[in-house]
Parts: structure tokens; sequence; C-alpha cells
């Protein structure tokens, strides 16, 4: 059976010439003022300073009006002595009310008091900008003018993994199928992912960064969460504290990152991507459901294609629509305990903690094939050999399981999921087989359909097998 490997392997950089003449593969004018505009915002407005996480990089700026309103501001590096940090930002706010507005780098601060201590958690989502693109723009600075997509061919089955912001303004995004990414930017340069090469950037960044910050949950090879609480006394250190780590990232990379700071992960992850790319945003303690009241539901994490649909259905098109539903209510459009985790989140709500390095969280392996398969027997063959894969990555890493969890993507990219929690830990691969099987079937009698992609993962991880009543 032919199919292709998603599991990370490194694959070799390929453009595609969508077209025979080159002259036709490069942008207008107008897209070439465009992707000037995007390239310049992208790049924050500090200096790269070797000093800049004890110098504390940047002002803050504060809101007259509502507290509601997020007001933007603007980094100002070695500007002004950091000592005193309310005259700082006063002048800030001069600045920027002489001038009638700010460019470059932006911050949004909520209602951010610039003298208070918190004792609440202070995290913050740092997440890359466009990052496979970024650095293939890095390798090729002549790309930087191009809509640039990273992914697989686009006269194939070929995925968009991302794409720069030039070619964002065409529409694509990341989870396009490519051949969707071509028709809608015929002229667009295709390059092919080159793993290896991420990696490496990405360990610089990570590195960079664990100098400034040294509690860090990574969650993928572009994004992670920060414990600022550990270094910052407040909201406003945390805001320098942020600024600092974009200085080091781009003085050490020339990557540009995004972070979002807040109190818990939702807030976080959500905030980051509010001033793409190379900004900042600061949801203080205490207003989190009004920073997410007014965004659409879609935005908040753990609400797919599914759970929107229902929502809309009962006019809840935002965050603070979903917050705001009674018990009745709620129980009526998202029965379970997904609905209530929804609703705790839309009010900011989120208790998870951070899951350092050395923490595993999963091990999972997944494969997508080369045409849509619905014959049951060769689907579960394919997911008896990944949970062989996954298996044996247990075993090499001394771990075991209780959670199995399959994953199945249909051929119009929808993707479910089906989970069961074992009695014990396991880690061998006829019974992560066995059980993952179960859920497949399970999740194809929910929604029956050819199927584009299936994976299998192991969570619940720890350093040892737990035998049953049965093996003792």
């Amino acid at each position: 059976m032919a199919r292709t490997n998603d599991t990370g392997s490194a694959c070799s950089r390929q453009a595609v010439d969508v077209r025979n003449d080159p002259r036709r593969a490069l942008p207008s004018a107008s897209q070439r003022h465009h992707a000037d505009r995007e390239i310049a915002e992208r790049k924050p407005n500090v200096e790269p300073e070797p000093t800049a996480a004890k110098r504390g990089v940047g002002q803050c700026s504060r809101s007259d009006g509502d507290d509601d309103a997020l007001d933007a501001g603007r980094s100002h590096p070695g500007h002004e002595p950091e000592r005193n940090l309310v005259r700082g930002r006063l002048l800030d706010r001069r600045r920027r009310q002489r001038r009638g507005g700010v460019h470059g780098a932006t911050v949004d601060v909520t209602s951010l008091d610039p003298v208070a201590t918190t004792s609440t958690s202070i995290l913050a989502h740092l997440d890359l900008d466009a990052f496979f693109a970024a650095v293939e723009e890095l390798e090729d600075p002549s790309l930087r003018d191009k809509p640039l997509v990273v992914g697989g061919d686009p006269r194939s089955r070929g995925v968009v993994s991302t794409a720069n912001y030039v070619a964002r303004s065409f529409g694509i995004h990341s989870a396009m199928s490519a051949a969707e990414a071509l028709r809608r930017c015929p002229h667009a340069v295709f390059v092919r992912p080159r793993h290896v090469l991420y990696r490496q950037y990405s360990r610089a960044v990570w590195d960079t960064v664990a100098q400034i910050v040294p509690r860090i949950e990574r969650t993928g090879i572009d994004e992670g969460y920060l414990d600022l609480g550990t270094v910052a006394r407040d909201f406003v250190r945390a805001r320098e504290l942020a600024s600092a780590v974009q200085t080091s990232v781009r003085a050490t990379t020339r990557l540009t990152c995004s972070l979002g700071i807040g109190t818990s992960k939702v807030v976080c992850k959500i905030a980051s991507d509010r001033r793409k790319p190379g900004g900042i945003t600061v949801v203080p303690a205490g207003r989190e459901a009004r920073f997410l009241a007014p965004l659409a539901v879609r935005l908040l994490p753990g609400v797919g294609p599914r759970a929107e649909e229902r929502l809309r259905a009962a006019s809840v098109d935002t965050i603070g629509g979903l917050a705001a539903l009674g018990d009745t209510e709620l129980k009526a459009i998202l029965p379970g305990s997904l609905g209530k985790l929804l609703r705790d989140r839309a009010r900011g709500i989120d208790p998870r903690a951070l899951e350092l390095e050395g923490e595993p969280v999963s091990v999972s392996a997944e494969d997508t094939f080369a045409r849509d398969i619905s014959e049951h027997d060769v689907l579960h063959a394919e997911v008896r050999r990944l949970a062989e894969v996954v298996a044996e990555r247990l075993r090499a890493s001394g771990l075991s399981g209780r959670t199995v969890t399959a994953k199945i993507r249909y051929g119009d990219f929808s993707i479910r999921t089906r989970s069961t929690t074992l009695s014990a830990a396991i880690d061998d691969a006829t019974t992560i087989g066995d059980v993952a099987c179960g859920l497949l079937d399970r999740g194809l009698r929910d929604r029956p359909g050819a199927l584009r992609l299936v994976g299998v993962g192991v969570s619940g991880l720890s350093p040892y097998r737990q035998l049953s009543l049965e093996q003792s």
C-alpha cells in the first residue's frame, strides 16, 4: 500500500515552478508592495542587545479609557532607564498622543497596573511567526518578496504546512490542500519541508529562551509556554521579559515571535495570536473574561467544527456567549464534560499547569495514505503497524501509558479522535493495536467514510509498566 510518512522524517527541498515561464512566478508590483509592508511589520522594533534580559526591554502602554479597551503600545528599548516604570510609561503615552499612533511591533495591554504585584500565575505562550516559511526565507532571501508555501506537492495530495505572509494575503493557510493553495495563487513558490533544518533553528530558539526563562513547556517545534512568574514579580515586568525574549531570539536566529501573557494557558494561547507577527499581548489577572468575550467562539481551543456548528445554531457566536450559558442550555448544546470544560475556558478558567521538559505528554505515530482508504482490513493493518512503532518508542524510552488514542482524517480534511483509558499502563504493540482498532471502528460508526490519514497515540505516561491483577 502506497503511503507518505508524516512522522517527522527529513524531506528534501523541492521548489515547484507552477508555470513554464519563470517571469510569471513573480508577484505583481502591488503584491510586492504588500509583501514589503508585511515583512516590515514582522520586525519587532527592538535592537539586539545581549543584556536585554537584565535591562528589562520596552515600556508598557496604559489605557485612559474603558477597562475593556485594548490599548495598542510600542516597544522603546534603551530609550529611558527602566528604574522608573511609571515615568517611562507616561512618556511613552505622550509620544503616542503627539504622533497620533504607532508603527512596528505592537503590544496590547488590558488595564495593566504598572506598580501592582501579584501572587497569581504569570504564563506566556510563545509562537514563532510562520516558522517554516521564515526559515526558508533566511536560507534564501529571494523568497521574501514572493508568496511562499511550505508543504506537499500541489499536483498531488500535498498539504500546506505553513505559508509566509505574502502568500497569506491570497487566503492560503496551514492545513489547506496544496492544490487549493495553487489555485488561489498560481505564481506561488512551493517548497518541500526540511525538518532537520527546522529542528536546528528550533533548538537555537529554545536554548536562547531558556537563558531568560528557565521553566518552559515546549508544545511543538515552533511554540511553547513560559513560566514568567518565576522570574517576574508582576505583569509589567512580565511584559518587559517578553520583549527581552523577542530581542534575544531575533539576535540569535533572526526569527520573530509573538507572545501572549496571562494567567492561564488558554488565555495565553489566544493572546499570542492577536498581534502577529512580532507582537505582545498582555491580559492581566481579572481581565481574562473581558478579553475573551468579543472573540469568535471558534478561536477557543477545543472548539472544533462540530462544536462550532452546534453553538452557532444556538446563536452562540462569541466566546462571551459561551461563557454566559447556563447549565441547562449548555447541556442541550454541548452535552457531557466537554461543554463544561469549554465554558470554563471561555471564562478564562484553565487550571492546567506547565508540563516541563523531560515530562513527555504522549507517544504517537501517524501516516497519510496516497489515496483515501475505506477497506477496514487495510485500515486495521495500518493501525497495527503504527501501534508497533508506538510500542517500540515507548520501550526505548522506558515508558508505558494508560490512554490509547486513534486519530482519523477524512478526505475533506476533517479530523476525529477517539480515546480510552485502561486500568493499567501498557507498552506492548498487540494490546495497543487491539484497542486502537476498536477506537477506529467506533469513529467510523459515528461517521462512515474513506480515510486520508490514521494515527495511534499513547498518553498518561509513566516510567514503568504497571501490572494488572491477571498479570501479577
